[in-house]
Parts: structure tokens; sequence; C-alpha cells
């Protein structure tokens, strides 16, 4: 009795099994029977067939009730009563679970403000066990192989959209694989003011501050004018247009996309809209003198003093 197919310690993830064997013998063949056990070695089927001649063969198919290891030899008898099994029996694994691939990080519909360098995933397989492991960056297009259950580090998601694929079969040929669809916005948008200069000076209060602001992923924009204490929201690129502070102002715009990329543009500039106050202290209006010598007297003050000049002929 030789036992063909399928060979000792076979893997299959197919229920249907068609087990082979050939006899020999010198006088006459008789019958085969096929016998098969569970893992436990309990007798699960026997199937028979007659055969003749000298040399012979059998092929019986059978569907396998259940998962797990199996057991199987023929027995073949002679017509006179003598009877012989294969030396050994051969073992035959039925596996048709796939194995467990789950991408841990980075997450599913995931959105990131940095750029995502690792693969971190499990795997596990309860049946005939793991045996090959590999990973895709662009849905497949092209695979690396790695361990089983080894992370992986050094990768490069770069900016935008990307599919990361991880694939795993096991010793019966079950194949499973598990993707990750994420975001990469690692830049800030761009805020730049356009008018005032900065460190500019205005003699009006009613000034409005013209700044530009971009970013593929823009969501909102606000402006303080005290440091962030107090923040406003403003419409993104819509002009600020208000009554300022006499004075310094120190203006902050800033940006964030939806990815909480923060950034922001400041300005100072001063406003001082209040004339020099500038008063005669002596003579008195509409006044007399009997000489020619004569000192005025007079006050002025601003915050912003820069230079004072008379005149005796109206300017």
């Amino acid at each position: 009795v030789s036992l063909i197919s399928p060979l000792n310690n076979t893997f299959t993830s197919i229920a249907d099994v068609t087990f082979n064997a050939s006899f020999t013998e010198d006088i006459a063949l008789k019958n085969s029977t096929l016998y098969l056990w569970n893992s436990t070695f309990s007798l699960i089927n026997t199937t028979s067939r007659n055969i003749t001649g000298t040399s012979n063969t059998t092929s019986i198919l059978l569907t396998l009730p259940y998962q797990g290891r199996f057991y199987w030899n023929y027995l073949a008898f002679d017509d006179n009563g003598n009877g012989a099994f294969n030396s050994t029996n051969f073992t035959l694994f039925y596996d048709s679970t796939q194995p467990s691939v789950s991408i841990i990080q980075p997450q599913n519909n995931g959105k990131y403000s940095t750029v995502q360098t690792e693969l971190n995933y499990t795997v596990s397989d309860l049946g005939s066990g793991m045996f090959n492991c590999w990973y895709s960056l662009n849905n497949g297009v092209a695979n690396t192989t790695i361990t089983c259950g080894n992370n992986v580090t050094g990768l490069n998601s770069g900016q935008g959209n990307s599919t990361w694929k991880v694939y795993s079969n096991d010793s019966a040929g079950n194949v499973n694989s598990t993707n990750a669809t994420f975001s990469v916005d690692s830049v800030s948008p761009n805020v730049q003011f356009v008018f005032p200069s900065n460190n500019s000076g205005f003699t009006t209060r009613n000034i409005t501050l013209n700044y530009t602001v971009s970013d593929l992923n823009l969501q909102a924009c606000w402006y303080t004018n005290s440091s962030g204490i107090v923040n406003s929201t403003v419409t993104c690129g819509q002009n600020i247009s208000r009554v300022w502070n006499e004075g310094i102002n120190n203006v902050t715009v800033y940006s964030n996309d939806t990815f909480n990329n923060i950034n922001s543009s400041s300005v100072t500039f001063n406003v001082d809209s209040i004339s020099p106050n500038v008063q005669f202290v002596f003579p008195s209006n509409n006044s007399l003198f009997i000489t020619k010598n004569i000192t005025l007297n007079y006050t002025v003050s601003d915050l912003n003093l820069q230079a004072c000049w008379y005149t005796n002929s109206s300017g």
C-alpha cells in the first residue's frame, strides 16, 4: 500500500479532498478501504472500493466535516484475506479560516498633522498558523515582505491621502488583508499682512487691515489686538475694518486648518488722531503794552510731540 496524495503533512483550505493510493499484490487484489481519523484518533469515516489485478489505484473523494487535523490511511486485502495498511498514517490539516489582520497605526480615516513613519499592526491565526506577511504603501502596486508581527518603521507617508495595506496568509493558503486610508497635512497655513506695513503711523482710527491667508485645508481665522487676551473671529481672507485704539496697536491674525496646524502674522502700528494741545499763558488776548520787549509764555502737550514754530504774520 502506497499513499499518493495528499502528501503527508499537507495543509488545505478546501473541505473536499480526494485521497489517492496505489496497491500491489503477487496474487490478486480484492478491495481497498480508506480510513479517516480526527485529531484525537477517533475514526470518523471508512469508505471501501473493490479492486482487481495485481496492481491498482483507488481515489476516494471525501468532504471533511470540520476544520482541524486529520489522519488517513488505506487498508487493502487480497483474495486470500491478507490485509495491510501503509506503514504510516498520513497527516492532513484542514483550515478554511483566514488570518486576523488589524492595522493599529495609522488609523483608518485618520487625520494627522505629522508625516506618518510607522506601520503598527497585529496578526494572528488560530488554525494552521501564520506563513507569510507583507505590506503595501500604494494599495498593492508594490509589496514588501515582513516577519509576521514585526511593526514597520522608517516609512514616509508624505502629504495628502495615503492607503497602507497589510496582508497575511496561513499555511493552508488562506489570505486576508486590511487597509488604513488616512490623510496627512503637516503644513501650517500661510498668513501675511499686506497693509499696513509694520510700525506705520496713522492720524485716523478708521483703518482697514489687509492680509492674505492660504491653505489646502483652511478652516478658521481670527485676530487679536490684545496679545491673545480677546480674540475676534473673521472670515478667512476678509479685510479687517474697525476703529482702532489710540496709541500702539499690536494686531495678530491667526489661522488654522482642519488638521489643527496653526500659523499667525503680526503687525504693529501707531494711531494718533489727537492734535497737540497749545495754549497761551501770557499775555492774555487783546492785551496792550507800552514796551516792545515782551516774553510770550505758552504751554504745549502731546503724546507724540515733534516740533513747534510760530509766526507773526499769519503764517
